[in-house]
């Protein structure tokens, strides 16, 4: 498995571009967050399609603050133009109703869907969704 050094605890597994997996740690914090995005725009500039498979089952709900929703919402702003360029969909993998709840809010920080987004608890189903975005994508 590659993983890309970045300067963020978040793990990125570039190996099975143009899907991108990307693996949550349990107590991310802004800086590795502003890392994280500064590394989807690197790979949103090489790679014509980019299929996002984000893994948030080991992120901790009560680690995940509204100043760092707020955060991670100023930083979408920020990179969105750049990541819609590749991003063809983006599934979300969530352990427990608490953490979806915080994609919602998310979500709902962002206001704008620039590309097709869902949330999964099982990871096989998150696959299977992503490859028929791409499959749609190239036809």
């Amino acid at each position: 498995m590659k993983h890309q050094e970045t300067k963020t605890r978040v793990l990125l597994d570039e190996s099975v571009l143009p899907v991108l997996l990307v693996t949550y740690p349990e107590d991310g914090d802004e800086e590795d967050l502003t890392a994280l995005f500064a590394a989807y725009r690197r790979i949103a500039a090489a790679h014509p399609r980019v299929a996002y498979l984000v893994d948030m089952r080991r992120l901790n709900p009560r680690e995940q603050t509204a100043a760092k929703r707020r955060h991670a919402g100023r930083l979408y702003a920020e990179h969105a133009d750049a990541l819609a360029v590749s991003a063809v969909c983006e599934a979300r993998l969530v352990s427990n109703s608490l953490v979806r709840g915080i994609v919602v809010a998310f979500d709902w920080i962002k206001g704008d869907q620039r590309w097709p987004c869902r949330t999964f608890t099982d990871p096989e189903a998150a696959r299977a969704w992503i490859d028929e975005q791409l499959a749609a994508a190239a036809a």
